[in-house]
C-alpha cells in the first residue's frame, strides 16, 4: 500500500470514528420553546430585562428561555437584535406598564409560559412535578430537575 492511500484509510477511520462520538453526544438542557404568538412588525414596550446584540432569532428564544423572569422577546431581523421582556401581552400585570407599539422591523413573540415540561427528555417522560413547578432536562443522573416555573 503506498503511503498516501495509508494516510487517507487513517484519516477516513478518524474521521468517522469522530462523527459517530458527536452524533452520540448528551442533548441535555437543549430546550425548544414554543413561540407561536408572534406580533409582525410590532414591539411591545415594558419591563426590558436585557439587550442582545448579534444574535439569531433562535439564539434570541433561547436566552428567554435559560433566563428566570422572561415571557417575551422582541426581536429585529436586520441587525440581529433581540430584546429579553419580563411582560406578556397575555398576562395582565397591574404593576407593570406595557404597551405594543407599531414597530416595522420589530417582531414580538410570545412563548408558552406555563410549558410543564422544558427539554426533550422531560417532554418524552413527563415525570411528576408539583403543580407550581415544570421539570427540566439536566446533565446529572437524575436526567431532570423540577423548579418552580415562571
Amino acid at each position: 500500500m503506498e503511503f498516501s492511500s495509508l494516510v487517507l484509510c487513517l484519516l477516513s477511520l478518524f474521521v468517522s470514528g469522530c462523527v459517530t462520538h458527536m452524533l452520540k453526544l448528551s442533548e441535555c438542557n437543549n430546550y425548544d420553546g414554543k413561540f407561536s404568538k408572534i406580533k409582525y412588525n410590532h414591539r411591545l414596550i415594558g419591563d426590558m430585562l436585557v439587550v442582545i446584540e448579534t444574535i439569531s432569532l433562535r439564539g434570541c428564544l433561547t436566552k428567554c428561555l435559560y433566563h428566570s423572569v422572561c415571557l417575551t422577546v422582541n426581536y429585529r431581523r436586520d441587525n440581529s437584535t433581540c430584546e429579553l421582556l419580563g411582560v406578556a401581552i397575555q398576562v395582565f400585570n397591574p404593576v407593570k406598564n406595557t404597551t405594543l407599539l407599531l414597530a416595522p422591523g420589530w417582531h414580538h413573540y410570545e412563548t408558552d409560559y406555563t410549558a410543564k415540561q422544558l427539554g426533550r427528555w422531560c417532554t418524552a417522560n413527563k415525570p411528576s412535578c408539583l403543580e407550581n413547578e415544570r421539570c427540566e432536562d439536566t446533565c446529572g443522573p437524575t436526567r431532570y430537575q423540577c423548579s418552580k416555573g415562571k
